[in-house]
């Protein structure tokens, strides 16, 4: 299982509306991730059912529903049976004279593949093979609906689960994803990352005081003088944090200006631009598809700087 920690500096003091306000990002982000999951999904099986394998047909006929001659399972049957005899029939004749020499000299019942899909070929006579490869997207168009569906909601992501909630400074959240919803929570990521490049380029080193602070302790062979000096380098590591800090908070500020000078709309525009230039096409496509008032909710990244971890962890329920 996949866990996304995700902390925001909120400042002292936040108010519940801007508490509630980061919540609902995170859960846009999230709808977000999943729909473009879905959407590569989608995409996926749209493309690799229009040739549907023996081994797809074959799982097939067993996963759909099973009723009468007119059921899915039961075309899938039969189109993979009648596969197998037509190449038994025409094993070592080039397939450009299969439909040719068969169909048209009568030396085949029609019969035979009807109901399959294949008759459609002989509608593109006279340039027969080049019919499967011009205008026939797939075969059986009933079926191939049916193949892509259940491929879909086979792989579709789960709902992620929420894990923690933490309302305080930093506010932080935890979610968790499972099997297929691994992919999305990294899509969810991606977006929160992004979104938070709205506005302002500039970025904000932050000076790391950790070093400094563990050989000052560390007194136990360090003469007066080496102490003194170690102190100064923390007091100096300290200052550039302090500093760092208030750059951090005129970014946000900035930020919040530039964002609040934006119409919704134009926020909503700004977001999808963002993901087009990262190259997230398929969550650019489903910011677009969200209300604007929604997709505003992603704006809440770039006043408030995420800092995410993502991490992997065995599944206690498995």
């Amino acid at each position: 299982m996949e866990l996304l920690s995700i902390s925001l500096n909120v400042g002292r003091g936040a108010s519940p509306a801007k508490l509630e306000g980061l919540v609902r990002a995170v859960r846009v982000a999230s709808d977000v991730g999943r729909a473009a999951e879905m959407a590569r999904i989608r995409r996926s099986a749209s493309e690799r059912f229009k040739f549907p394998t023996d081994r797809d047909l074959s799982l097939a006929s067993e996963r759909l529903a099973t009723e009468d001659e007119s059921s899915q399972s039961y075309r899938a049957r039969r189109l993979l049976d009648v596969r197998n005899q037509l190449r038994e029939r025409f094993r070592g004749l080039p397939p450009e004279l299969w439909w040719e020499e068969r169909f048209r000299s009568g030396r085949m019942d029609r019969k035979l593949v009807y109901g399959t899909g294949y008759e459609r070929l002989l509608d593109s006579y006279p340039a027969l093979w080049s019919g499967t490869a011009i205008g026939l997207d797939s075969i059986d168009p009933e079926l191939y609906a049916a193949l892509v569906a259940d491929d879909v909601s086979r792989l579709a992501p789960e709902e992620f689960r929420v894990r923690s909630i933490r309302y305080e400074n930093p506010f932080g959240e935890e979610i968790i994803a499972a099997d297929q919803a691994a992919s999305a929570l990294s899509k969810t990521a991606g977006v929160i990352e992004t979104a938070a490049t709205i506005g302002s380029r500039r970025k904000v080193a932050k000076a790391e005081g950790e070093y400094a602070q563990a050989v000052v302790e560390d007194r136990i062979e360090s003469s007066r003088l080496d102490v003194e000096m170690k102190r100064e380098a923390l007091r100096a590591h300290q200052l550039a944090n302090q500093r760092a800090e208030q750059e951090l908070l005129a970014l946000q500020i900035e930020n919040a200006k530039a964002l609040s000078a934006l119409g919704v709309d134009q926020r909503q525009q700004a977001l999808v631009e963002q993901l087009t230039r990262a190259g997230q096409l398929d969550e650019a496509d489903a910011v677009a598809r969200l209300d604007p008032d929604e997709a505003n909710a992603l704006t809440q990244f770039a006043a408030h700087p995420p800092e995410l971890d993502r991490r992997h962890e065995p599944d206690p329920e498995a």
